[in-house]
């Protein structure tokens, strides 16, 4: 959904909104699953085995393998193409259809990375590469978020440009502090139950910690005013 926003597919209506953001992480996770489901489920069983052992040995639910899980994914693919190109039909009638076209562009390099690259690079890459830097953009160029870091009374904030861009995509991480603070000791335990302070560790404690905070993330994310740029700019 933050993809939707930040290309402008939010205007141009629910099924453009809806189409992207289902099509996006379909085509992202389920690809993923489809083309390394014994990869892609390690960090997820790794997580599994250490709540296990931490609960004294009780098992979840369900436990897939991923063997179960492929063909499933490869459903997900699917449904991942059907959305993007309802998406892009739906912005093109809009008449925005050079953003339908950089659209399935970019849902096609998505897939393509999840197909080829190892699973926990790949969707580490694209939430930093995409979906973080998209977010952080945003708010970088959203006046009531960033106004203060540039004004004083009477002072008119200078809009976003190329030339103040940097600036501002560090001020928005300084004012983001705060909420990285309470982060760290969130993380600490979860990689000791994990395997100890190492980058794999690391990776999959973070997705472990996503996994808890997905919820009051998005809820905060539809809070967020629009950014303060053309359809054209975004």
């Amino acid at each position: 959904m933050a993809d939707a926003t930040a290309v402008g597919a939010d205007k141009d209506g629910f099924v453009a909104r809806w189409g992207l953001a289902l099509g996006r992480g379909m085509l992202l996770l389920s690809t993923a699953f489809a083309a390394h489901p014994v990869a892609a489920w390690a960090p997820f069983e790794q997580i599994e085995t250490a709540l296990s052992a931490w609960q004294h040995g009780a098992a979840s639910a369900w436990m897939p393998t991923p063997q179960e899980m492929r063909p499933l994914a490869m459903i997900g693919v699917g449904a991942g193409v059907v959305f993007a190109l309802a998406s892009a039909a739906a912005r093109a009638r809009r008449g925005h259809v050079r953003a339908a076209v950089l659209d399935l562009v970019e849902h096609a390099l998505v897939a393509s990375m999840a197909a080829l690259a190892d699973p926990l690079f790949a969707v580490g890459m694209f939430f930093i590469g995409v979906h973080a830097f998209r977010h952080t953009r945003r708010l970088a160029c959203t006046k009531t978020i960033i106004a203060p870091s540039y004004t004083t009374t009477h002072i008119i904030t200078p809009p976003c440009t190329t030339n103040n861009f940097l600036a501002r995509l560090v001020r928005v991480h300084v004012i983001s502090l705060p909420l990285l603070w309470p982060t760290i000791p969130c993380m600490i335990p979860l990689c000791l139950l994990l395997g100890g302070f190492n980058a794999h560790s690391l990776a999959v404690a973070s997705i472990a910690f996503y996994m808890i905070t997905t919820l009051p993330h998005h809820l905060l994310g539809l809070r967020l005013p629009a950014a303060d740029l053309s359809p054209a700019a975004a």
